[in-house]
């Protein structure tokens, strides 16, 4: 009678390109651990490069399942509970064999691993994988899995960089099946792929919910915004702008924006975009009018901004309008053929090493001396001349910690570490490095197989990214203005955050809040509070909402007016999972009738991983094979729609002569050409931006038999660069003063308005001490100050303004105390009171 058995540890790794994944199961018989293999090397290539990760992962578990000739394949996540941190496994995807008479354990959620399978999460914590019969499993085991008709099990977990996010079970109903080593072995390849495959999955959620975060605060905006190119395309207008003039955002893209201005303010335009705009990069808040669609004429008063291409030509113009009437692969089909699967390692975009069991390098692709720079050694001895640096602390890597030598030594597995290489040129890189050993039945080390990743371009991409959120946060807290967030559940709100500056507005602190759930309600008015409920009901009942304007009373006692708007998030079902709001201090507006400037960032993020499209061509130029991301962009469902067919046949058939080209030279001259972009034809018309690659495919008599054609959609980045680059633009032409000083009182940052408003250049004011250009702040009093504010946290003063020609005037400066990466800072927003002093001494007199 065969027990429960746990593996030593065992962790993830990532493998090589596949075809068709299903379709592996349907070739003629192969010795036992070869077809499993094959499956298993097939989904990790779908995994690692296809567009639809749920598909892919749902076909992987599929044709494992089918090789493996189990019941069922499930594939479980464990994540934490919110309140007590508790492991929790969900049930996300399962495949049944068609004759499976067992039920499904799909239906499992949310459910307490350590209470409910002890055991296992003990093991699984640990990277153990665990196997073996049923009826020799504890009784609360068999409790879970024998109403499942499982009679053996086998499960692996899935560790994604050193933690883990779940596990993969393979369950056999019909036989007490014993799991022999080199299935789990090969199995523990298959988790690896998987971790690697949900986190990208995890990772793209949250980028599309962040994206539609942003594009939400974009068509929230109370000015309209829209974006011309430099000939007056209109290319995108968010719902004010298209409120403001009546017309839908169909009609608005089929006029040019010229003839939204009515005759007699057509040179002021021409005038200014020629003399200001073309000439400074923007110009000041001017008046003018606009046409509505229905014909009559609307004032409204219009800010521009100019946007520079790559080369710093000027390519469109963002306007902020203000209606003053009132004031935005790689499933890949594989053939059963051994030589076909080593053509398509050797083009694969990751570097894949193979050793022996002395560490002797026996197998290495293209890729992979491509990401070494060409280096490639021939055994263990070498490891340590490679040169390389653990990322993110910049420790040199030992001889003894190289992965490959480890897993060698160790028999462990290591997965996704991402370290700092240097290649014989000196070029750096960032990579993904996996080493795992290849076991034999009888659990001896024949081999280690290495991956390599080259991420450097993403990492940098998610540095600019977290850049430029970091930059976003700052400015926020920095504001007076503050975020709260309401989570909701089942249609009633349960817990509300609020950011960090809702002190300056409220003088509340974020514990007061926490801490009494009901301060938010209490703080509004008495008379104002019915109006304030029955926004809440509104937002809960998915009702239409518009911002609220009403009173609170703050810590200090005194009333203050805020601007309340909501934003609500749902899911792809229309159910209201969250709204964000933000508070808005509108005392000084509401009580002088005069409208605050407000001005909208909108962020656009980078896609991470983009997938690969794969396709093939003979010699006569006609497509033999694709994979399903190539049939999705060309708009078709299956591959007898594209075998046969050449590029003049096809979508893009206007830049077929291009393509034809291309293939030729590959073939004709035997040379690759690889990574370069070029647009390409969507079936809907538009245009999607690649980066290409085209290399020759060689018979056994190295005769070129093929094209074999890779691309990645590179779109979406572009546009994200580009949004990248606007950022740092609207910051630098705020129309807000904004100073950055450290702790001894220089002014180490300044915007294009500090400079304005004081009547130096961005140098002059550099170097110069706060209280040289007044600030509300004296020399002697500048210890005291910064004490306070690093104790406060926010000040605001008024004082005295001093610009270079001598021109003193009194400004409100609202002083925000910032840490970050070891640094101290005081970021101060300046606002000058001239016209309010003005008015306060008017009605004293």
């Amino acid at each position: 009678m065969e027990k429960l058995d746990m593996d030593a540890r065992a962790e993830p790794q990532s493998l090589m390109d596949t075809s068709t994944i299903t379709e592996q199961t349907a070739q003629p018989q192969e010795p036992a651990g070869h077809g499993l293999l094959a499956s298993v090397a097939a989904a990790a290539q779908a995994l690692l490069t296809s567009a639809n990760l749920d598909q892919s992962i749902r076909r992987a578990l599929e044709a494992v399942g089918l090789a493996l000739d189990v019941d069922r394949a499930s594939i479980f996540e464990t994540h934490l509970h919110p309140q007590t941190d508790e492991t929790l496994i969900s049930g996300k995807f399962e495949w049944l064999r068609e004759v499976s008479s067992g039920a499904s354990s799909a239906g499992l959620q949310n459910s307490s691993l350590p209470g409910t399978l002890p055991r296992w999460h003990a093991a699984l914590s640990s990277g153990q994988i665990i196997r073996g019969l049923v009826r020799d499993m504890p009784p609360g085991e068999r409790a879970f899995l024998e109403p499942l008709g499982v009679k053996s099990i086998l499960i692996v977990p899935i560790v994604m960089q050193e933690r883990g996010i779940g596990f993969v079970t393979f369950q056999d109903c019909r036989s007490e099946r014993q799991w022999r080593a080199e299935e789990t072995s090969i199995l523990m390849t298959m988790a690896a792929c998987l971790g690697g495959a949900i986190s990208r999955l995890r990772s793209d959620e949250a980028t599309r919910a962040s994206m539609r975060k942003y594009r939400s605060l974009f068509e929230t905006s109370r000015d309209g915004i829209v974006i011309t190119t430099m000939d007056g395309r209109i290319e995108d207008a968010n719902r004010a702008y298209l409120e403001m003039l009546g017309y839908s955002f169909e009609e608005v893209l089929k006029l040019p924006y010229q003839s939204l201005t009515p005759m007699q303010w057509s040179k002021l335009d021409s005038d200014i975009i020629r003399d200001k705009v073309l000439k400074r990069g923007y110009c000041d808040e001017y008046e003018k009018e606009y046409v509505r669609r229905d014909g009559s004429v609307h004032p409204v008063s219009v800010r521009v901004w100019l946007v520079r291409d790559e080369q710093g030509q000027p390519s469109r113009m963002w306007r902020i309008v203000r209606d003053i009437s009132e004031r935005k692969r790689m499933e890949e089909s594989l053939r059963a053929s051994e030589r076909q699967l080593r053509i398509i390692v050797d083009k694969l975009p990751v570097g894949v090493w193979l050793t022996d069991a002395q560490g002797r390098i026996i197998l290495c692709n293209p890729a992979g001396e491509s990401i070494w720079g060409g280096r490639r050694l021939s055994g263990i001895e070498q490891y340590g001349q490679c040169a390389g640096w653990w990322h993110g602390t910049g420790r040199r890597i030992q001889p003894h910690e190289w992965a490959p030598l480890r897993a060698l030594t160790r028999g462990e597995v290591y997965v996704n570490e991402i370290i700092d290489i240097e290649t014989p040129e000196g070029v750096r890189k960032t990579i993904s490095h996996s080493a795992i050993p290849v076991r034999d039945d009888a659990g001896g080390i024949v081999g280690i197989v290495v991956i390599n990743e080259d991420i450097s371009e993403r990492q940098r991409a998610e540095q600019r990214l977290r850049d430029s959120e970091e930059r976003h946060r700052r400015i926020t807290q920095a504001l007076s203005d503050y975020v709260y967030t309401v989570w909701v559940k089942d249609g009633r709100a349960v817990s509300t955050e609020h950011g960090a500056a809702c002190e300056a507005v409220t003088g509340y602190t974020r514990d007061d809040f926490s801490s009494n759930p009901y301060l938010w309600l209490r703080m509004v008015l008495e008379e104002d509070r019915p109006a304030v409920i029955e926004l809440g009901r509104r937002i809960l009942a998915g009702e239409p909402t518009a911002p609220l304007d009403h009173r609170i009373i703050r810590k200090d006692g005194r009333i203050r007016w805020v601007r309340n708007t909501p934003v609500p998030h749902r899911d792809a079902r229309g159910a209201l999972l969250y709204y964000d709001g933000v508070i808005q201090d509108i005392t000084e507006r509401h009580e002088a009738q005069d409208r605050m400037r407000q001005s909208q960032e909108m962020l656009r993020l980078v896609l991470d991983n983009i997938p690969q499209r794969v396709f093939w061509k003979g010699r006569d130029f006609r497509y033999m094979g694709c994979n399903r991301a190539f049939l999705r962009d060309a708009g078709l469902r299956a591959f007898k729609d594209v075998v046969g067919k050449d590029d003049f046949e096809l979508s893009w058939k206007e830049t077929a002569p291009v393509y034809r080209a291309d293939d030729k030279f590959v073939m004709e001259h035997d040379q690759p050409k690889v990574d370069y972009e070029e647009p390409q034809h969507k079936p809907d018309g538009g245009v999607m931006w690649l980066r290409s690659n085209k290399l020759p495919l060689h018979d056994k008599d190295g005769k070129v038999i093929a094209v074999l054609g890779t691309y990645e959609d590179i779109t979406q980045r572009k546009q994200a660069e580009e949004s990248l680059r606007f950022t740092q633009f609207a910051v630098d032409n705020c129309t807000i003063p904004a100073f950055w000083i450290d702790c001894e009182g220089r002014l180490t940052y300044v915007n294009d308005a500090a400079c304005r408003s004081l009547g130096y250049s961005a140098q002059e004011l550099l170097g110069l001490r706060a209280w040289e250009v007044g600030l509300g702040l004296e020399e002697k009093n500048w210890q005291g100050f910064w004490k306070d504010v690093c104790l406060r946290r926010s000040v605001v003063l008024e004082g005295c303004g001093r610009a270079k020609d001598g021109r003193v005037f009194p400004v409100e400066v609202a002083y925000s105390f910032l840490e970050h990466g070891g640094k101290q800072r005081c970021f101060a927003v300046v606002q000058d009171i001239t016209e309010r002093k003005r008015g306060e001494e008017a009605q004293g007199s």
